[in-house]
């Protein structure tokens, strides 16, 4: 009998041990002070939040300044002011009851977020209307501070929505979505464009070998043969005709090396008789190699200034393995294609180092005189 009296009495604890330990209250014991509800999260513009414990007197103390701290019938306040940082900062809260219980709680405030999800460093598109949403992480201070005419933003719903007109301006447009909040600024640039925006009549200018400046009457246009042509008057009676390959993704023309792009008549004083040669367009180093590679290449990015119109910048892009293309020389051959052996000795007819094209207009001839006899009939 007293075995099953032993066995009972440890049945009857087990159950009330249990019991004990399936209380339904939130609470948490944490070194004998009972936590009830701990708010411990302030947002970054500042605010306050309750810690609750089951005591009815006791203290509180923050371990950083930046966190006030005030008791009220068992409950700590904790406040803060905005934290002008993008970081959340963190502190302890140590609470004490009048039965030397203490406890020791986390308190968090939030950095100033300004953060937009796959925000595009850059962001091309052709000339249609369009509506865009990128995902969001931002303060409530988070705000739009500009936008271009022909652009809407806002924040909503956890995302920056941005509206974009049709482009009937007749030529490349960028724009900036520029937000803020308190302490950081940040902006998304948007162009449209396409090629029809880019046709049209340029100066190409540049610099001789002895440093004189060079413009030549151009048009950029829809080539018979090729996706696009860049036809260059270079004197009264020979018109090269240049190939480039335009990509609307980036707005950027690609010109090749050593390409076919017109004939010349050369006057042979020694036999008295004409020789007919063709052009190609030979690139040039910055340190003066040359190279009849067809692979190599420059790019010819397009922008809109208000002041200037359309602008293309000629670049190296890296296909000239250690050399940097720095010009073109229009240089004659007996045939295609252009090689050592097919080149015709001293008949270059003219070399244009760092070269650019600026849209033609009345001010833009006036500022390179030597094509304002010219007439756009290319």
């Amino acid at each position: 009998m007293k075995n099953i009296y032993n066995i009972l009495t440890l049945l009857f604890l087990a159950v009330v041990t249990l019991s004990s330990c399936s209380d339904d209250s939130d609470s948490t014991d944490i070194n004998n002070l009972i936590i009830e509800t701990a708010g411990t999260t302030i947002a970054a513009e500042g605010g306050q939040d309750t810690i609750r414990t089951a005591a009815t007197s006791l203290t509180a103390t923050a371990a950083d300044s930046w966190l006030a701290v005030s008791t009220q019938n068992g409950a700590v306040i904790v406040k803060a002011d905005v934290n002008e940082s993008l970081e959340s900062r963190h502190t302890i809260v140590t609470l004490s009851d009048n039965e030397g219980n203490k406890a020791n709680i986390n308190v968090t405030q939030l950095g100033l977020v300004l953060y937009v999800k796959d925000a595009p460093e850059n962001a091309i598109f052709n000339d249609e209307a369009r509506n865009l949403s990128y995902d969001a992480v931002t303060t409530s201070d988070t705000r739009i501070v500009s936008t271009p005419s022909w652009m809407k933003a806002k924040f909503s719903d956890g995302k920056l929505k941005i509206d974009i007109a049709a482009n009937n301006d007749g030529h490349i447009r960028t724009g900036y979505v520029v937000y803020a909040n308190s302490v950081k600024r940040d902006s998304i640039p948007f162009t449209q464009g396409e090629f029809k925006d880019i046709e049209g009549y340029y100066i190409l200018s540049g610099y001789t070998a002895d440093g004189n400046q060079a413009a030549y009457l151009a048009q950029i246009t829809t080539g018979k043969n090729v996706p696009a042509v860049m036809n260059v008057a270079f004197n009264d009676s020979t018109i090269f005709s240049i190939p480039i390959l335009f990509n609307e993704d980036n707005l950027t023309a690609t010109m090749y090396n050593a390409q076919h792009i017109g004939s010349y008549v050369l006057d042979n004083d020694k036999t008295n008789a004409d020789t007919t040669c063709v052009i190609g367009n030979t690139f040039i180093s910055a340190t003066g190699s040359y190279s009849y590679n067809t692979v190599i290449s420059m790019s010819i990015p397009f922008q809109y200034y208000d002041a200037y119109g359309t602008v293309g910048m000629f670049n190296d892009n890296g296909s000239w393995l250690s050399y940097s293309v720095y010009g073109i020389v229009f240089q004659l051959f007996t045939a295609m294609p252009a090689t050592q052996s097919t080149y015709v000795e001293n008949a270059d007819l003219g070399m244009l180092l760092q070269p650019m094209l600026i849209e033609y207009t009345p001010s833009a001839a006036k500022k390179h005189h030597s094509i304002t006899t010219l007439k756009p009939s290319l």
